[in-house]
Parts: C-alpha cells; structure tokens; sequence
C-alpha cells in the first residue's frame, strides 16, 4: 500500500488545482492526505479531480471554508 502527504498550502489559485491533482496522480497513492486543505471552491475542484482519478472515499477533518484542515482520500478498490 503507498501512502502520500503533501501540505499544499490552501491549495493556491484555483488554476493551480489541476497540477495539484496530476503530480498527485502520477505518484498513483493508494491513500493520499492533504494538509492544510480548505473546503469551499478550492476544495470541491480538488474533490472533483481526485474522484476523476479513481479516489472514491474521501473525508475532511473540518467543515469551515476557508479554514485548514486535512483532506484524507483513498482509491476505490
């Protein structure tokens, strides 16, 4: 099983999401934690992409936008 963490620093712009995703994807994680992840437009794209990917499971330390918390996720099997 490989696990990957990155703290991605509220993510940046939201053009800056789909980089993101892909240098997460190219490392092909079985499990993935993000941290210093923010819910809200950021945070659904992020989702979004992930769920693109093949990661179906997918849970957020913390509700409040705009807020860090930490994004766990993990391919469907």
């Amino acid at each position: 099983m490989k696990l990957l963490t990155w703290n991605i620093r509220q993510g940046g712009s939201v053009k800056r999401i789909p980089r993101i995703v892909g240098q997460l994807s190219k490392h092909s994680p079985d499990v993935l934690l993000l941290t210093e992840y923010w819910e809200g437009e950021k945070g659904e794209e992020i989702k979004r992409l992930l769920r693109e990917n093949g990661y179906e499971y997918m849970i957020s330390s913390n509700g409040a936008i705009k807020q860090n918390s930490l994004l766990f996720a993990c391919l469907s099997f």
